[in-house]
């Protein structure tokens, strides 16, 4: 469980109120400022995030796997492009901690965008976007003429958002040697599957860096499948996420537990007291 800042209001106003009497703020200038801050928490507006990425590479379940957001509140087809070239599908999901609005930009095959038919609605969809979280299949890390375009388009749009894309390398279980080759009893790579991950996270820099040189971001592997390096890649996903929302992302935190596929024999003690929590949570 994390923590959840609009859910602890009450009890961050009591710290909130020893430090003004520390700095001998009155109690009538403490609740305005009091109110101020509370009145921005509770309106500011949800989390905007684009996940980009072709079909299957897991999108849907790197969403659940950051937020626990499983249960969709709404669904409009406003942003869906017609001819299947890209789709654009925004949602607004419920997630542990809060709502989430999330763009989902697939069908992103080798089919030539128009430029003039598309820019209009990527600046609706793109330019007040919090982050870009583009998800790549570890078999599949070349980028197609479709997604250069993408990538080129998103720079007219706003040059900041280039710096707002984290590139995402799911699915590293299936890294060679393989799958089977993953350890089941410690959920973690094998020792060459470690190697061929960090030396694949090099291949795509190389790629991005090409197409992108102005890009400074990081790219991470992980599995949404095995809950694996979820830390990691949120860490990354909130560096890239502008200073005056920092807060509000942050907020709506709610990994994917690593250790619910550990073996137990491999947990200290908490931790095992952990997952049985997290079992009677989850029935």
């Amino acid at each position: 469980m994390e923590f959840n800042l609009k859910s602890n209001l009450f009890s961050l106003k009591d710290e909130f109120k020893k430090f003004s009497l520390k700095k001998k703020i009155s109690d009538e200038d403490f609740e305005i400022i009091w109110k101020e801050v509370t009145d921005k928490i509770n309106n500011e507006s949800p989390s905007k995030i684009a996940f980009i990425g072709n079909c299957g590479v897991g999108k849907s379940s790197t969403i659940n796997s950051l937020f626990n957001a499983g249960q969709r509140i709404n669904h409009t087809e406003a942003f869906n492009q017609e001819e299947g070239l890209i789709e654009i599908k925004a949602e607004t999901l419920e997630g542990e901690n809060g709502f989430l609005d999330i763009y989902n930009i697939s069908g992103l095959d080798d089919s030539f965008i128009s430029k003039e038919k598309n820019l209009e609605t990527y600046k609706k969809v793109l330019s007040d976007i919090d982050v870009i979280i583009w998800v790549l299949d570890v078999q599949n890390i070349e980028l197609n003429n479709t997604q250069e375009t993408l990538i080129n388009e998103i720079r007219e749009i706003n040059p900041a958002l280039i710096n707002r894309i984290v590139f995402a390398l799911n699915k590293v279980e299936i890294i060679h040697p393989g799958q089977s080759d993953w350890n089941p009893l410690m959920n973690l790579p094998s020792e060459e599957q470690e190697v061929n991950i960090v030396e694949r996270v090099k291949d795509v820099e190389e790629i991005i860096k090409e197409i992108i040189p102005e890009w400074n971001g990081q790219i991470v592997g992980y599995s949404a499948e095995k809950k694996y390096n979820l830390t990691k890649l949120f860490k990354i996903i909130l560096e890239a996420v502008p200073e005056e929302r920092k807060w509000e992302f942050a907020s709506r935190k709610a990994l994917s537990e690593f250790i619910e596929l550990v073996d137990d024999r491999f947990l200290p003690e908490e931790l095992k007291e952990k997952k049985k929590d997290l079992k009677k949570t989850n029935r």
